[in-house]
């Protein structure tokens, strides 16, 4: 699976089914290296990638849509697992596999 978006997708495209990791136009391919170096973690975290005009920043959108987290870097898969992980969706997920 690639995590190379069509530019017309919007956000709403990607509500309660994608975490989206939006990315000024700088930082857009570093991030798509780092998600496919990890292409079943970043599936499990229900990741895509989306370029932004945003200025050197790289934003990470929740399920339900809103501003989670915001950064001037590319985002780490770990960091990404360690900052979702700690959402209440994520939990539920997580929670859901174990019943």
């Amino acid at each position: 699976m690639t995590f190379i978006m069509n530019h017309a997708n919007s956000m709403d495209d990607f509500k309660w089914e994608k975490r989206v990791i939006r990315c000024s136009q700088n930082l857009y391919v570093q991030q798509l290296k780092e998600l496919n170096q990890n292409k079943i973690l970043s599936e499990d975290l229900k990741l895509t990638v989306l370029p932004s005009n945003a200025s050197d920043l790289c934003e990470l959108i929740g399920l339900d849509g809103g501003l989670k987290d915001f950064q001037k870097q590319v985002y780490s898969i770990k960091q990404l697992e360690r900052l979702i992980n700690q959402m209440p969706m994520r939990k539920e997920e997580l929670e859901k596999r174990t019943h």
